[in-house]
């Protein structure tokens, strides 16, 4: 088994260090050691998560619509892939375009070029690469919104287990578990410096770990907080886009939609075709110059009794209970969903005896393909009387440079100097929502295939959106990539400007968010860079 203990790890040669083992660091280090690298990753955390969690790496600005630090990270062997929802979502082209005519393009490398990694991004999820599923007429006759688009659902939990087993394999890459980064020794300056060890701290003992390269995968603000310690110890004052322009997605509903032919709705839930993992249809308008926006069609907030599904009132008091809601969702997503619901608990149970047979197989499903496939628990589509349904959204913040992280004079029990945390949503932001939503409704409502409704005048809407605008999970922006150090933190191959040997893989290199959930793109980047790191060492 290759979990060493520090001395051994602190005694052998690697090519590459990678510090974190989250989606990124597990891909990066499973990659670079089947190219014949030597390869040790560096986990703060055990096994699954625990104390180590419970450490946050900062503290929030008092307006932040930020969703507490212990839910947003993980720190264990698989990070926060042990809380993540399972959607898997690629890049759209216009994200890697100037939202303003005449503008700079964001990204410093095509949309071709990053395209070309996501198969093998998408195989390393379990998942499959076809994320396109043409709908049939009178869709097909739809210019914008575009209704091809198809998010997929990974595996569930045991998803963490099966990449784990590959790195801790007996001629997997080498790991140190509850091993906490705490610096970078630095020599030379900047063009030209180059890290020459990792400081870190296990079990009360600070030793430094040799490596050709170092890279940090520790999720966003972990990543952040690391580079910005270092600058203010080499003695920095303005650490430039370093920290700044943090993002994240604005996600909601606040409105339904009704299908002009009840029976489509078939085509707007999870599906499975052909063997591959289901996916769910999106909706995709385009605005010229406005942000990237994503809808999908849901039931009914669960919650609300009045939809009158019974297996939606049973999932909504599974979820309440701790310990029959803990056994199928991770704590913050199982929170996010009905933690701080009303429960109206004798309506619930109405829904529940007005169909019970119904209600009774549908529950069996589910569980049958939770505990022998799995699977995660899809948000399979209930057709109600009424022909309404939840139309949800998951929105492009824009970047913003007050928008950002700083460090505190205050440290954590380790002695990590602790971040402070702004992010806040702009009215650009709240706006190109609504916009979005009627572009949409005006859409499907002059092609006849369906009817939004937004419930409450303009002012009503924007502060409903501003309100359920929140993040703090998918961490973009602080490191962005650029082509020059005075617009961005890492150049086109990850590595960080100044340095000849530190690269970042993480969503944090984001320049722009755009609608889609970055896991599979951050798999992508790291795929990417170890094919950079294995040829770059030959």
């Amino acid at each position: 088994m290759p979990v060493l203990d520090l001395a051994t790890a602190r005694a052998r040669s690697y090519d590459i260090c990678v510090v974190g083992s989250g989606a990124a660091g597990m891909a990066l280090a499973l990659s670079s050691h089947g190219r014949g690298l030597r390869v040790l990753m560096v986990e703060q955390g055990s096994m699954s998560p625990g104390e180590a969690n419970e450490m946050p790496c900062g503290v929030l600005s008092r307006d932040a619509a930020h969703d507490p630090l212990d839910q947003v990270s993980c720190r264990a062997l698989g990070g926060t892939l042990h809380w993540w929802g399972g959607r898997a979502v690629p890049l759209d082209p216009e994200d890697f375009e100037p939202l303003q005519a005449g503008g700079a393009a964001p990204w410093p490398l095509s949309y071709d070029e990053y395209t070309a990694w996501v198969p093998q991004a998408a195989e390393f999820l379990g998942v499959s690469d076809v994320f396109s599923d043409p709908l049939g007429p009178p869709w097909t006759a739809l210019d914008a919104p575009n209704s091809d688009h198809v998010e997929r659902l990974t595996k569930g939990p045991k998803l963490v287990s099966a990449l784990a087993q590959r790195v801790l394999a007996p001629d997997g890459p080498d790991v140190l578990l509850q091993t906490a980064a705490t610096g970078l020794n630095i020599a030379g300056i900047e063009p030209d410096a180059t890290v020459t060890g990792l400081e870190v701290l296990s079990a009360g003992e600070t030793t430094t770990l040799q490596a050709r390269h170092f890279a940090l995968c520790a999720g966003g603000l972990e990543v952040a907080r690391l580079l910005l310690a270092d600058h203010r110890r080499r003695g920095g004052t303005d650490p430039g886009m370093l920290g700044r322009g943090y993002m994240g997605h604005l996600t909601g509903s606040i409105g339904t939609i009704r299908l002009s032919d009840p029976e489509a709705i078939r085509h707007f839930g999870y599906t499975s075709q052909g063997g591959k993992r289901p996916a769910r249809r999106r909706l995709m308008p385009r605005i010229a110059g406005q942000p990237n926006i994503a809808f999908w069609i849901e039931n009914l907030a669960m919650d609300d009794p009045a939809h009158g599904s019974g297996i939606q009132s049973l999932k909504f008091l599974a979820l309440r209970s701790r310990a029959v809601g803990g056994a199928f969702l991770s704590a913050p997503l199982r929170w996010k969903l009905a933690g701080e619901k009303p429960l109206r608990f004798w309506a619930h149970l109405r829904n529940i005896a007005t169909e019970p047979a119904t209600t009774a197989w549908r529950a069996l499903r589910l569980l049958r393909r939770r505990l022998r496939s799995d699977d995660r628990p899809a948000d399979l589509l209930v057709p109600n009387r009424s022909g309404h349904y939840r139309l949800a959204y998951h929105a492009e913040q824009l970047p913003d440079p007050a928008n950002r992280v700083v460090l505190t004079d205050r440290t954590d029990a380790l002695g990590r100097p602790l971040l402070q945390i702004d992010l806040r949503y702009g009215p650009a932001d709240i706006e190109a929502v609504l916009e979005a939503h009627l572009a949409l409704a005006e859409s499907l409502s002059t092609a006849g295939l369906a009817e939004i409704s937004l419930v409450g005048r303009r002012e009503d809407l924007l502060q409903m959106i501003d309100r359920q605008a929140r993040d703090g999970y998918h961490q973009m922006g602080l490191t962005r990539m650029a082509e020059r150090p005075s617009e961005g933190v890492v150049d086109r191959n990850c590595r960080v400007f100044g340095m000849r040997n530190l690269f970042v893989a993480s969503a944090s290199i984001f320049p722009r968010s755009g609608q889609a959930n970055p896991t599979l793109s951050i798999v992508a980047f790291a795929l990417r860079l170890a094919d950079h790191l294995a040829r770059e060492g030959r």
